[in-house]
């Protein structure tokens, strides 16, 4: 077990961006009601049903794509701000923590937000993607959103185990977000409100904490 934070490498290469964009593309039909962006060039396309597109359209349709996003330099100062204080604040407390490294691709397209336990084809190693917080426009700040993706990887084995539903993992994810340790670094965390009722009663248990170490909630 490491005690330092876990160093996370933020970027959005377009190589990055086209894996993803053809995964979310393959997926499209489940994602319709989440706000699942694809570049204005293909949108007329995929909505009437198209799903496969050659590496190269895709290239160019991101490329092309104008919509203006954050400088990788402002979002990873961002997350430094917080970075060793979060970690102290959650992680440090696990007995199962996040790796040194770990990737964080900004994405412009899908609803944002998965983690990506195995990679994806064409990107292989665990990641979490994030969406553009120009474009997200969602109530959590960027540290907010890297804490609760990061928690998403680190209960898969046991949401996969548990055979839990989304909605109820994201219930417990939102649960141990709004922790007063974590609150109290990166202020009050906003939950998703479609998922506030779906908390079971065994939620502590998806992690385990070195001995007196749980954080509290009010």
């Amino acid at each position: 077990m490491h005690t330092r934070p876990t160093s996370y490498k933020i970027d959005s290469s377009v190589d990055d961006e086209l894996v993803y964009l053809r995964w979310q593309i393959s997926r499209y039909d489940r994602l319709r009601g989440y706000d699942c962006r694809v570049p204005p060039s293909l949108v007329d396309r995929v909505n009437n049903g198209q799903r496969l597109f050659a590496d190269e359209e895709l290239r160019q349709a991101i490329v092309g794509d104008a919509e203006p996003g954050s400088s990788m330099d402002e979002l990873r100062g961002e997350w430094a701000s917080q970075a060793k204080e979060l970690f102290e604040s959650f992680f440090a407390r696990m007995l199962q923590r996040p790796p040194y490294f770990l990737k964080v691709h900004i994405t412009k397209y899908g609803p944002g937000g998965p983690y990506h336990p195995t990679g994806l084809p064409g990107h292989p190693g665990r990641f979490i993607t994030i969406k553009e917080p120009r474009i997200a426009k969602l109530p959590a700040s960027f540290n907010q959103v890297i804490v609760h993706e990061t928690i998403e990887l680190l209960i898969h084995d046991e949401i996969e185990r548990r055979r839990t539903s989304h909605d109820v993992k994201e219930a417990i994810v939102d649960q141990f977000c709004s922790c007063s340790e974590l609150q109290a670094v990166y202020e009050k965390y906003p939950k998703q409100s479609r998922f506030a009722a779906a908390l079971p009663d065994d939620w502590r248990s998806y992690i385990e904490w070195q001995p007196g170490e749980s954080p509290s909630w009010d």
